[in-house]
C-alpha cells in the first residue's frame, strides 16, 4: 500500500527494530542499523514541514529523497529538474555501453565514451520523440 498514511518512504539516520516486517508494508525504508529494544519512550509529531538535519544532511521542506539499494540521496528542489535530466542521460549512456559491451566491443571505447559510442546516442536522440 504505498502512500502509507501519506507516506512514500520511511529514512532515518537511527536505529530501528522489527526491521524484517517492514517487508511486508509496500513502502522503501532506510536505517542505519537494527536494534532489539523497543523505545519506551512515545513519540510524536513536534513539527511538520521544517528543516531537519539526517546522516550529517540539511534536508528542506520540498527536497527530493532518490534511495535505492544502496542508499538515499537528497536533491536540493532548486537543483531537482537538472540532476533529473542529468540523471537521466547518464542512465541512456549506460544502457547503450551495456549493449556495446554484449555486442563484443572494446571497454577502451565505451568507459570513456569513444566517437562510435557518442555518435550513436546522438542518432537515437535524434530520432526519439
Amino acid at each position: 500500500m504505498n502512500g502509507w498514511r501519506g507516506g512514500t518512504g520511511i529514512v532515518t539516520d537511527g536505529a530501528m527494530r522489527d526491521t524484517s516486517l517492514f517487508s511486508d508494508i509496500d513502502i522503501p525504508t532506510y536505517h542505519v542499523g537494527t536494534h532489539q529494544t523497543q523505545s519506551t519512550a512515545r513519540h510524536y509529531a513536534a513539527d511538520l514541514n521544517v528543516p531537519i538535519g539526517c546522516a550529517g544532511v540539511l534536508v528542506l521542506p520540498g527536497d527530493v529523497l532518490v534511495g535505492d539499494a544502496d542508499g538515499v540521496v537528497v536533491i536540493p528542489s532548486q537543483v531537482a529538474e537538472e540532476v533529473l535530466l542529468a540523471a537521466a542521460e547518464q542512465e541512456a549512456r549506460e544502457e547503450l555501453s551495456l549493449e556495446f559491451v554484449q555486442a563484443g566491443e572494446s571497454i577502451l571505447e565505451i568507459y570513456p565514451p569513444g566517437p562510435a559510442l557518442l555518435a550513436e546516442l546522438e542518432r537515437r536522440r535524434a530520432t526519439t520523440p
